[in-house]
């Protein structure tokens, strides 16, 4: 059975066609049929679906790009687009907006926000992903435990249980580790507790000179792991004794999971780390 296939997006055919040629060229946009369609240009406008060309404004008079109709043609330039009296007119860009027609410039909208190119209210600024707030602003930060996937005025949820968000402005939240669970809402990862029948493992590594990993106590300022470590000598540089190494930069918690209490878990130097 065979499928329908979509004409582009700046054309459109009648139910029930058959061809590639049934796609015309929308209004304002100018093409043959079943080919690519060219947006009408400054000081031009088409008001009908078809490969008719483009119909040039009277003279002295301009119009927006893409414009459907001879009403859009004027001497100066519409709200949401720029240009000098008599054309030629650019829409506004994205981020930019202009409320009345003339040819002063576009404003950019307020921080944290974006308008869609051609726009020509405050309002059509939408606050970003991340913040909330009015349209037009002003927008404020999702605290954490929440997040914003979408743009607009909509307020930001709470990270669901099983997740968290520790930063300012989440577009969303970041899973908890395996066998560990948070209650909605968390803001940080050691909110994350281990499930019933597990507990918490840390792995540390102090990474130092000469490729060695030197004796001492790592502790995570995130997850407040503890993990004491002896002297390990990479194989790299089996001739550089262990007991010269200076740890620098000090100790970084690297892994943490949660595994079963019934799970035997050995001194961290048996671990193989290279």
């Amino acid at each position: 059975m065979s499928t329908c296939v979509a004409c582009a997006t700046t054309a459109s055919s009648p139910a029930g066609s058959a061809s590639s040629t049934s796609c015309q060229c929308n209004a304002g946009y100018t093409g043959p049929n079943g080919g690519a369609c060219t947006r009408c240009g400054s000081g031009s406008y088409k008001d009908s679906a078809g490969d008719a060309n483009c119909v040039s404004c009277p003279s002295g008079l301009t119009s927006p790009p893409g414009s459907t109709s001879s009403q859009a043609c004027s001497r100066y330039c519409h709200a949401g687009s720029t240009g000098p009296e008599g054309g030629p007119c650019e829409w506004c860009e994205e981020g930019r907006y202009k409320p009345s027609p003339g040819s002063a410039a576009c404003s950019n909208c307020p921080s944290k926000t974006l308008s869609q190119t051609g726009s020509d209210e405050l309002t059509d600024c939408k606050c970003n992903t991340g913040y909330t707030g009015s349209d037009g602003g002003p927008c404020l930060p999702c605290a954490p435990g929440k997040f914003k996937a979408a743009m607009g005025s909509a307020a930001c949820n709470e990270c669901e249980t099983g997740k968290f968000s520790d930063t300012d402005a989440a577009r969303s939240c970041e899973n908890c580790p395996s066998n560990s669970n948070s209650v909605a809402g968390s803001d940080a990862a050691q909110d994350c507790t281990c499930a019933p029948g597990f507990t918490g493992v840390c792995v540390c590594v102090c990474v130092c000179v000469w490729f060695c990993v030197c004796a001492g106590v790592c502790v995570d300022v995130v997850l407040h792991c503890v993990c004491e470590y002896a002297c390990i000598q990479a194989r790299v540089n089996l001739h550089v004794l262990c007991a010269v190494c200076v740890c620098v930069g000090g100790c970084m918690c690297i892994v943490y999971w949660c595994v079963s209490r019934q799970r035997v878990w050995t001194n961290s130097r048996s671990l193989s780390l290279f």
